[in-house]
């Protein structure tokens, strides 16, 4: 090789590092991955979160009539970066947690997709048909439905890319159990049967934290032989009709579908009501709740809740009848309490169903 020509592939890992994480887009990460397995590798171990782009928006565009593809929309550019996600539209996403998105086909199979990565970029988890007790097709007590609807949402723990030892916690059935499953497992686990009409739940400091319908807020430990749970907080008297739990910073926060917030007090054990969220922005919907601070991104709009629609019986009851689709999203400002649109909802093309996915590789 000529000795003023410099082979790529040979840089130093630590000089690689400093190409990756002065990378600003979304497509530039894709493209520094696919350059070969030693590039894609770097970023991986470093296990470096893509922190100059803010939540993509997963959703069905005019660019995607071939019903085996989404649109990622991006808030910093405010177009849509990439058209080509390959997410079949008879698919249900019920999550998407750490860059990856929880996909179930009609069999009934539970798959993790990572766009960001271009190899061992899917997972599959265990089966709902083999492994959930109370599945409809095992004489489930709770009628017919379908594999759009039987699980509700599904958390993890952690990135299984960088993280072989993550857990996924979900959210199933007409009466909401919750269930989880190791990496290493061929079979989901169902917490005590006693916890039902569970509307919502996250990670958070090595435990699950999930919310029911009364409005309690529970712990759920399992690293002890058997799932550990305790309630962590008093009930909301009377509850909200629609309860939903995440955190940011040092905070687990507690709020509902119209939008008040609170926080928890862990010294008083009580819940604060809160009028703004500390220049963070909140993203809101059958992904893992999270947040991120408005200040590391500029096109992000501080004290604001970013929502999607995630009642699926409405939004595909009116996708079927040809009523509707994706209208239900926008940000919501906690300070003045107003609301509006971040993207245009005149579309035709309503599957998937819209959801926020971090990116992440």
């Amino acid at each position: 090789m000529d000795q003023d020509q410099v082979d790529w592939l040979e840089l130093p890992d630590h000089i690689l590092y400093l190409i990756a994480v002065k990378s600003n887009r979304i497509k530039d990460y894709i493209r520094f991955g696919a350059v070969c397995h030693s590039w894609q590798s770097i970023f991986t171990e470093n296990r470096h979160p893509m922190s100059h782009e803010p939540p993509l928006l997963l959703l069905g565009t005019e660019l995607n009539h071939d019903n085996q593809t989404g649109s990622l929309y991006s808030l910093a550019h405010k177009r849509v970066v990439d058209s080509q996600v390959q997410v079949p539209h008879n698919r249900h996403c019920p999550g998407s947690s750490h860059g990856w998105l929880v996909i179930i086909n009609k069999d009934w199979d539970i798959s993790l997709l990572n766009p960001f990565l271009s190899v061992n970029n899917q997972i599959l988890l265990p089966s709902v048909v083999r492994t959930f007790p109370n599945h409809p097709e095992r004489g489930s007590p709770v009628g017919n439905v379908d594999y759009y609807g039987y699980v509700v949402k599904i958390v993890l723990s952690a990135n299984p890319t960088s993280n072989p030892n993550y857990v996924a916690m979900a959210i199933y059935s007409d009466l909401r159990y919750i269930a989880f499953c190791k990496a290493v497992d061929k079979v989901w686990t169902v917490v005590d049967s006693e916890y039902s009409l569970i509307l919502d739940v996250v990670y958070y400091e090595d435990r699950f934290y999930f919310v029911d319908h009364k409005g309690t807020v529970s712990s759920c430990d399992l690293n002890h032989p058997q799932p550990k749970v305790l309630q962590v907080a008093p009930v909301f008297d009377p509850p909200y009709a629609d309860m939903r739990t995440t955190h940011f910073e040092s905070d687990l926060i507690y709020y509902n579908s119209g939008f008040s917030v609170f926080k928890l007090d862990r010294v008083g054990i009580k819940w604060i009501q809160m009028n703004n969220l500390h220049g963070h922005a909140l993203f809101v919907g059958d992904n893992t709740s999270y947040s991120i601070s408005a200040s590391d991104f500029t096109k992000c709009k501080p004290n604001s809740i970013y929502f999607t629609d995630d009642l699926y019986e409405g939004y595909y009851d009116m996708v079927r009848d040809r009523t509707g689709g994706p209208h239900d999203i926008g940000v919501f400002n906690l300070e003045d309490s107003t609301r509006e649109l971040f993207y245009s909802t005149d579309t035709n093309v309503f599957i998937p169903a819209p959801i926020w996915i971090e990116p992440r590789l």
